[in-house]
């Protein structure tokens, strides 16, 4: 027995050196192949941190342009000359009858356009979100945290929109004008009812220093 034991062990010693060099050479790869996972999982996060950042920051310019179109137009609303009436032949300047509605002339102040050709401001952002969404892997953990960044920013740059629109400000704008009108209601009601109660403290008062 003493030369086989001497025969096996260096065997099982060799597999067993074998064994572990194999492990730790799956440890390796494995440590290799996280790290790299990481590594793109933080890449992919940044970009979709970096699209996300970029799209709130168009959100952002665009809400600024509309609040300086829209002050702009204010402005501009007081000085607009429609028509100048022109001595005998009753027409405005530029050969255009008075009374004669124009495009540019019946196009809403303060309104901004669009040209024909091309698209909406609105919907160019939501594709390109979807587009920065679309490339993220469906399995990836960024995924949702993108999704959940980007759908806050973009339904903030539309509720902005929304809140400067035309027809929002058109409605507070009325909305205040009958607030006014009430009001004026309100004092002059008021006023009525102050000079009422004046008339008949002087109409009792009266006969009193006519007895004395």
């Amino acid at each position: 027995m003493g030369p086989v034991a001497q025969v096996v062990s260096p065997g099982v010693a060799l597999v067993v050196a074998s064994v572990l060099a194999v492990c730790a050479g799956v440890a390796v790869a494995w440590g290799r192949a996280s790290r790299r996972r990481r590594e793109a999982f933080d890449a992919a996060l940044d970009r979709s941190r970096h699209e996300v950042e970029l799209l709130s920051r168009k959100v952002t310019e665009l809400s600024d342009e509309v609040v300086r179109a829209r002050r702009t137009a204010d402005q501009d609303r007081e000085y607009v000359i429609t028509s100048l009436e022109s001595g005998e032949s009753g027409t405005a300047l530029g050969g255009t009858p008075l009374g004669t509605a124009t495009a540019e002339s019946r196009r809403p102040l303060g309104r901004p356009t669009t040209e024909p050709g091309r698209p909406p401001v609105g919907r160019v952002l939501e594709d390109q979100l979807v587009e920065a969404l679309a490339r993220q892997p469906r399995t990836s953990k960024v995924r949702a945290r993108a999704v959940e960044l980007a759908v806050r920013s973009v339904a903030l740059g539309h509720g902005v929109r929304r809140a400067l629109s035309a027809d929002v400000l058109d409605r507070a704008a009325a909305e205040a004008h009958v607030a006014r009108r009430r009001s004026r209601r309100e004092r002059k009601r008021q006023l009525r009812d102050a000079r009422r109660v004046v008339s008949s403290q002087r109409q009792v008062q009266e006969p009193g220093q006519e007895v004395a």
